[in-house]
């Protein structure tokens, strides 16, 4: 998948609320964070099935922290597993939905503008 390697932010909207992220493919790994705390760790698999990329996720939730696809929050930091299909073309800036535990969201990619490193480790959003 050396063809995907990247920075990508993202936006993405569920039943509950919106968030923007952050992620780095850099092979067949992906690595990134998103603005209510979540860790991502995962695998992109070679191979494409009808343009679509199997990417095999964890997703780490911090305490407190509900999904936007309406889980609720958890007492304790948790892991999920998941496995995402999502089209190939995805850092073209159209919307795309990805079927989650919940529900289902909606995301958009773009490859991340020079500087965006500086959030792969994580990042706040601060309100005034």
């Amino acid at each position: 998948m050396a063809a995907l390697d990247g920075l990508y932010g993202f936006v993405y909207a569920g039943l509950t609320g919106v968030g923007i992220g952050i992620f780095r493919v850099a092979g067949t790994k992906l690595t990134g964070w998103d603005s209510a705390g979540c860790e991502y760790q995962g695998e992109l698999p070679s191979g494409l099935d009808n343009d679509q990329i199997a990417i095999q996720v964890n997703v780490t939730q911090p305490a407190g922290s509900a999904l936007v696809s309406g889980l609720s929050a958890m007492d304790v930091r948790a892991t999920r597993f998941q496995r995402l299909s999502i089209p190939y073309s995805f850092a073209d800036g159209r919307p795309f939905d990805v079927q989650v535990p919940g529900g289902s969201i909606t995301m958009i990619c773009r490859n991340a503008p020079a500087g965006s490193e500086i959030y792969e480790n994580g990042f706040r959003i601060v309100p005034r």
